[in-house]
């Protein structure tokens, strides 16, 4: 009979873990956690505006992966919201895999321009001087209507993900497409957001993920002690 009982027990634990697991690997469920968060930051004109959803600061990641000749290049851009002088600075980086080729410091400024400290930088290192998520338009609706290529959710790390195929004149201008190519838009849900924790939302767009890609990510917090 305690056998019994316990094979029971075992069998309710077993079907309660399947039916959450299939609940969270849902595309209605990822998609009522990635939306709101979407929407609090896509699109935002001026990045001066996070200051506003995120008052203790917030950090912008930008991400490119290109080949020049056959030889795969890095662009880095990193951005910190510091709440303390309501500053927006940082850096861009531009590197092959052997070493970083070009650096410079950036500057943001409240009436909206992105510029380089140093003034003697390649167009190459700082190609835009706006993000995508200063253009686009995310939030649960506009996500409900796209065409889902895959979705994914795991159980140990507590990460989702959706793919998107995507058509839109912004994303293709940006990333030199003509404009009626499709796009795949990778939004990845860490355990923080998907738990209504700590907000990090990195959104990855490409056509040929191995050749090159574009990444937009922002983080609802200060990613540097220096708070000056």
């Amino acid at each position: 009979m305690k056998k019994l009982r316990l094979a029971l027990v075992i069998l309710l634990s077993l079907t309660i873990l399947s039916g959450c697991f299939l609940m969270k690997n849902n595309r209605l469920w990822l998609e009522s956690k990635i939306g709101p968060a979407a929407e609090k930051v896509y699109p935002t004109k001026n990045l001066y505006e996070l200051f506003d959803t995120f008052p203790k600061g917030f950090t912008i990641r930008v991400s490119d992966r290109y080949e020049q000749d056959g030889v795969p290049m890095y662009r880095e851009i990193k951005l910190y919201g510091k709440p303390k002088n309501k500053r927006i600075e940082g850096y861009v980086s531009l590197s092959n895999e052997d070493k970083e080729l070009e650096h410079a410091n950036l500057v943001y400024s409240p009436d909206g321009k992105l510029s380089a400290e140093d003034s003697n930088y390649s167009d190459e290192l700082l190609p835009y001087k706006e993000f995508l998520f200063q253009k686009l338009t995310l939030n649960k609706k506009v996500l409900s209507k796209l065409k889902a290529i895959s979705k994914s959710y795991s159980w140990e790390t507590g990460d989702g993900e959706i793919e998107y195929g995507i058509k839109n004149k912004d994303i293709n201008k940006f990333l030199h497409l003509d404009k009626d190519e499709e796009v795949t838009m990778s939004v990845t849900a860490d355990s923080g957001l998907l738990s209504d924790g700590e907000f990090f939302l990195p959104i990855m767009f490409y056509q040929n993920q191995l050749k090159s890609w574009h990444a937009e990510g922002i983080i609802g917090s200060l990613e540097e002690k220096n708070n000056d």
